[in-house]
């Protein structure tokens, strides 16, 4: 597919950044996202500092200089992604992204990060899944900025609502409001004031799965951002999330993603700072200092 071709993954991180540490400055020949997981500081880029705050995303384009350095209350949680851009009017137009988006949407976060799970799976065409993910993001962003581009298809994130069908849409937008909640296909069906029936097959036809397993997935999905991103214990994980027991919600999660919840967030944690090249002949320069110990 020439399309996947357009845009190429080079190299995913998290990092963790102590208050002692700091991105040193640097440039380099290719394009770069920084998402600003939590924590606050100070981003500098082509020497104009810019606040680093929650759900900010850095934009940097070729060689623009840029560093991090974290405030002293506390560390910085980023998704640091290294990629390249073969397409020149693709390039052009992403040349005209703006170098700092506040409030990125859940979609462009929820993408940024599955890149990084691609990545770290390895699973079948691994590298054409990274690809479509950054192509959604790059489009998400120019669409933002307003730089005209010719339009392509690209595979849209299954948990973004869908513009195909309004019953699905309004049936989505229920259980991201309610997936805390005890929702059950009867509290579904009642809301939208149609049978579940009737409901499955538009699920089924627009989405490919029936609503209780999208219901499912989503909640998944959030306890994996609480078992990244925080220090809950995963009985309060599971009460957070509606499931009605902690050995329920273990269950749940490893018949979706085949381990229990521990050990992903062990295997989460274990993956901090640590490279993951996704382009072989890639070699990743590391500008982090940390103060030795």
């Amino acid at each position: 597919m020439k399309i996947v071709r357009d845009v190429e993954v080079l190299w995913v991180s998290r990092f963790d950044y102590e208050p002692q540490w700091r991105l040193r400055p640097h440039a380099h020949p290719f394009f770069q996202m920084i998402y600003i997981r939590q924590g606050k500081g100070s981003f500098i880029m082509d020497h104009v500092t810019y606040p680093l705050l929650p759900d900010t995303l850095f934009f940097i384009h070729p060689k623009q200089s840029h560093s991090l350095v974290p405030d002293p209350s506390g560390p910085v949680q980023t998704l640091d992604r290294k990629f390249a851009i073969h397409s020149q009017e693709l390039k052009t137009a992403c040349m005209g992204v703006d170098s700092v988006l506040h409030e990125v949407s859940a979609e462009i976060a929820n993408n940024i990060e599955q890149i990084r799970e691609e990545g770290v799976t390895r699973q079948p065409l691994y590298n054409e899944f990274t690809r479509l993910y950054l192509l959604d993001i790059l489009l998400s962003l120019l669409r933002h900025s307003r730089t005209p581009l010719v339009p392509v298809m690209v595979r849209p994130s299954l948990f973004e609502v869908s513009t195909r069908d309004p019953i699905c849409a309004n049936a989505q937008q229920f259980m991201h409001a309610h997936y805390q909640e005890q929702c059950t296909a009867e509290d579904l069906a009642a809301f939208l004031n149609i049978s579940y029936r009737y409901l499955s097959k538009k699920f089924l036809r627009v989405l490919g799965i029936p609503p209780m397993k999208y219901l499912a997935l989503y909640r998944i999905e959030r306890a994996k951002d609480l078992l990244r991103f925080t220090e809950f214990e995963i009985k309060q994980i599971a009460s957070n999330l509606g499931f009605q027991s902690v050995h329920y919600f273990s269950r749940q999660f490893s018949a979706i993603t085949g381990i229990p919840p521990g050990v992903w967030r062990q295997k989460e944690r274990e993956g901090i700072g640590k490279d993951i090249v996704l382009t072989p002949s890639f070699i990743n320069e590391d500008y982090v200092e940390r103060p030795q110990k």
